[in-house]
């Protein structure tokens, strides 16, 4: 594969925290040094949550919302905060740390329930924003919710060394849900902080506000005195690294076109620690038996699933129903059936006969192998059900490689897709438009001290790459209470979806745009002898979808030869991070959450290019070359920050 050998592709989303920065940061939430200044020429740092002057941003023009506190008084107390306005620069990827003061968290002990998550900003033509009505959910493919996580700074995080995770959401927006008679214990008295990054994708700026809907049962309600305390299990498969990222490449893993992280990587650990020891990253040891809760996974774009496994040393033998023999009745019915639908299209393609009696026959056949048939398929059924019922109760266990002891798996919490590309097929696990599975009210899993969990993640490979991939799992166990053993009984087999289509993800992209050129049919463009400034929303040549004359027609390369690119000094001034990226010729149509895709042939991408430091998720270099090896013909590839942007190299023949 053409892939550049030094593309380090960082990217921020959940749990992306460096903990020596956060306790930085949290000494500066405590002594209330946040500076609104501009420092860096664009982007100031941020207001506190909480702690804004109720005048207006000096940087937006607009001014914070008070909460939103409904049911006040009652036992279950529903809360809105809201964390802005916060300025959202053109084109801008950025992470930010603000810590979340009073009145934009509960103003007393207690206990919450549930969260959910939303990004909102000011409606267009608002010049003073006094509430929620002023506000809206703007469209995915213009300004994304990258990820947020909050951050407890009062508690160690139980898989981690710094604050503890208490809750974190990606691009698709999934609620923290805790079963009644649960809680995540909150007290007053410990900051919070808030890891939040917006993805602009457009040229417009924004006035931005992060919400957060919180089921809250204060101290003072009657049910707080039966809630039972849970902890967040944070788990990643790069637990602990500064960016835990991945990349997934076109092709990966195993012919049935899905790779499973770490389970597939050649270099598991490519971004930590590269060329060092992979250790356990993905793993926990249990320090206290208890119950898992509640249970949900979180993937990127062409995620597929996360695997929550449990690997415990001497666990106890499975003696329930094998399934063996329903299992071999299921494949005598699909056998069965099989041949009845073979004998009935030979009956049916039989030439009809000239004579009565023999065509008289021949109906008759057809119509006894026609019956033959619905009795074959009644039968599946019947098999189907009766090898459900008994699979169900079935637990699904394997053997550790590393340890041999035995493992079982607690949760596959699967991403389903609601995008699709205008066609005839359903475009696949492409976008952000998804939900995922997680567990249900009722389910209660037993750990036992000393257990270790495990997650994995899985992506698909056959549509298309996926770069800075993630593969996180976030339970929530409650310490003490006990709960069903997962190697005596299954409990991997009841899910449900966290949440339906939402309606900023609806413009899916993908659709023909009128006097789009095709690149591969456009004359030659420039031939540039030195470097390319990427800048302006533009790739300094070759953009045939924005620019033009020459400079909008594929730019043109010798074989054998390359082209570099650089970020122009503006575009660093302002942190816009651009990509290279390779797509399907001749990605010209409509700019959506699931086109352009990375999806080119040969493979090549530049990872965001910019400075590696907390706040950027770039690859600590500001230029990338085209790779020498490829053949000649016409390249179309695209920014993954910025999809609206398009370009076009040519690679041509010696001669």
């Amino acid at each position: 594969m053409n892939v550049s050998s030094n593309r380090r592709a960082m990217s921020a989303a959940d749990g992306k925290i460096l903990w020596v920065g956060l306790l930085i940061l949290s000494m500066a939430a405590t002594l209330l040094l946040w500076n609104p200044a501009d420092s860096a020429g664009a982007f100031p740092s941020r207001l506190p949550c909480g702690s804004e002057t109720a005048e207006a941003s000096p940087t937006t023009g607009f001014s914070p919302i008070p909460p939103i506190i409904e049911n006040e008084g009652e036992p279950v107390e529903t809360h809105t905060y809201f964390c802005g306005p916060i300025p959202v620069y053109s084109g801008s990827n950025r992470i930010d740390y603000q810590p979340v003061n009073l009145p934009d968290r509960p103003s007393e002990d207690g206990w919450i329930t549930r969260m959910k998550p939303n990004m909102m900003a000011a409606k267009p033509g608002v010049s003073v924003v006094d509430g929620i009505e002023d506000l809206y959910t703007p469209p995915s493919d213009k300004v994304m919710f990258h990820h947020g996580v909050w951050l407890n700074l009062g508690q160690t995080d139980l898989t981690g060394s710094g604050p503890e995770r208490i809750y974190a959401t990606g691009e698709e927006k999934t609620e923290m849900r805790l079963p009644e008679g649960f809680g995540y214990r909150y007290q007053r008295s410990k900051a919070w902080i808030l890891n939040h990054m917006i993805h602009n994708l457009v040229p417009q700026s924004f006035a931005m506000y992060i919400t957060w809907e919180v089921d809250f049962i204060p101290d003072t309600s009657p049910l707080a005195a039966g809630i039972k305390p849970v902890r967040t299990v944070w788990m990643d498969v790069q637990n602990g690294c500064y960016y835990p990222v991945f990349d997934v490449e076109k092709g990966d893993g195993g012919s049935d076109g899905k790779f499973s992280y770490p389970d597939d990587a050649s270099n598991p650990d490519p971004y930590c620690n590269p060329g060092g020891n992979y250790g356990q990253r993905q793993k926990w040891r249990v320090p206290q038996s208890g119950s898992i809760v509640s249970s949900v996974g979180h993937v990127h774009s062409g995620g597929l699933w996360t695997d929550l496994n449990l690997i415990r040393d001497g666990a106890s033998t499975y003696q329930g129903p094998t399934c063996e023999a329903q299992a071999g009745r299921l494949r005598a019915a699909e056998a069965n059936l099989s041949r009845a639908e073979a004998r009935l299209d030979r009956m049916k393609a039989k030439k009809r006969p000239t004579k009565a009696r023999a065509a008289t026959a021949l109906r008759k056949s057809v119509v006894q192998a026609g019956k033959q048939r619905q009795r074959a398929l009644a039968a599946l059924t019947r098999a189907e059900a009766s090898f459900e019922a008994c699979d169900s109760e079935v637990p699904r266990i394997s053997t550790d490689e590393a340890s041999g002891d035995p493992k079982v798996l607690l949760l596959r919490s699967n991403a389903k897709y609601f995008d699709r590309i205008p066609g005839p097929k359903k475009s696949g696990p492409v976008s952000w438009d998804m939900g995922m599975y997680g567990s249900t009210e009722d389910y209660r899993v037993k750990v036992e001290q000393g257990d270790w969990l495990e997650t994995t993640t899985t992506y698909e490979t056959k549509v298309g790459s996926w770069y800075e991939s993630m593969g996180i799992h976030i339970s929530y166990i409650a310490f003490g209470e006990d709960g069903v053993d997962p190697f005596l009984n299954r409990v991997d087999h009841k899910k449900e979806l966290n949440h339906g289509p939402l309606p900023e993800n609806e413009n899916h992209g993908g659709k023909p745009v009128e006097g789009a050129p095709d690149p591969t049919k456009m004359p030659n463009g420039l031939s540039p002898s030195g470097e390319l400034l990427i800048g302006g929303y533009t790739f300094g040549g070759g953009d045939f979808m924005s620019i033009p004359g020459a400079a909008g027609r594929p730019l043109v390369v010798a074989k054998g030869d390359s082209l570099t690119f650089r970020l122009a000094a503006g575009d660093v001034a302002k942190e816009m991070w651009h990509s290279l990226t390779s797509c399907k010729a001749p990605c010209n149509r409509s700019t959506g959450i699931a086109y352009p895709l990375p999806d080119g042939e040969p493979v090549f991408d530049s990872g965001q290019l910019g400075p590696r430091e907390e706040n950027t998720g770039a690859v600590g270099r500001n230029f990338w070359s085209t790779p020498t090896d490829l053949k000649p013909g016409t390249y179309p590839f695209y920014c993954r920050i910025h999809p609206l942007m398009r370009g076009a190299i040519r690679v041509v023949p010696n001669s």
